[in-house]
C-alpha cells in the first residue's frame, strides 16, 4: 500500500508505526474481505457514492441560474444604483468588504454599497474573469468568481491598476427562486 508511509510519518515513536500499520492492514483487509463476500452490496454503496457527488452538481439550467445571481449582482454594481437588488438577494444577506467589515441584512448592505458605487467608485466596473459553482446541496450553492476591476483611486492619491478580486457568493434557493444570501470580497494580491 503506497500510503503507508504518509500515514504513519506522524508517529512519533516506532511502536505507534506499527499499531497504525496493522490498523490499516486490518481496514485493507476487512474492506476486502467484506468486498468479496458482499459484491452486490459493494456495488450498490459505490454507485450511491457516485450518484450522491453528482447528484448535487444539478443540472446546467440550476448552474446558469447561479451564474445569473451573479451576473446580476455585477451588472447592478457596474451601475452603482443597485435597481434590482431585492430580485436577486435575500432579506438577510450578509455583505464582508475587502477589508474584512461585515454588513448584515440587504438594507445596511445597501446603505454601504450604494453611496460607495454612486461616489468614490462611481464608474468603476466589475467583468468576470472566470467562475466556479459548486452545489453543497440542492438548494445551497457556491460560486467562486474572480472579478476584474477597472482602475480607480481610493483613498485619494492610492491608485489601482488592473486589480482582480475573489468573490465567494452564497447562493441558496428559495421559493423556486436562487438568490445571494452572502458575499465575501477579497482583493487578489500580485505575488
Amino acid at each position: 500500500m503506497k500510503n503507508k508511509k504518509a500515514l504513519t510519518t506522524g508517529a512519533t515513536s516506532g511502536m505507534c508505526k506499527v499499531t497504525a500499520l496493522v490498523y490499516i492492514d486490518n481496514g485493507v483487509t476487512g474492506l476486502k474481505h467484506f468486498c468479496k463476500t458482499n459484491m452486490k452490496v459493494c456495488l450498490l454503496i459505490f454507485f450511491i457514492m457516485i450518484l450522491s457527488n453528482t447528484s448535487f452538481g444539478q443540472s446546467s439550467q440550476e448552474e446558469q441560474s447561479v451564474k445569473n445571481v451573479v451576473l446580476a449582482y455585477q451588472d447592478d454594481y457596474n451601475d452603482g444604483a443597485f435597481k434590482n437588488v431585492e430580485s436577486y438577494t435575500t432579506k438577510n444577506w450578509e455583505h464582508i468588504n475587502p477589508i474584512g467589515g461585515i454588513t448584515k441584512g440587504r438594507d445596511s448592505v445597501m446603505g454601504e454599497l450604494r453611496p460607495l458605487c454612486q461616489t468614490i467608485l462611481k464608474g468603476v466596473t466589475l467583468s468576470v474573469e472566470s467562475i466556479t459553482v459548486r452545489f453543497l446541496s440542492p438548494t445551497v450553492a457556491i460560486a467562486n468568481v474572480v472579478h476584474k476591476c477597472s482602475d480607480y483611486e481610493f483613498p485619494a492619491g492610492v491608485k489601482h491598476h488592473n486589480e482582480r478580486h475573489m468573490k465567494t457568493y452564497v447562493i441558496v434557493k428559495k421559493q423556486n427562486k436562487w438568490l445571494l444570501t452572502l458575499d465575501q470580497n477579497t482583493i487578489i494580491v500580485k505575488h
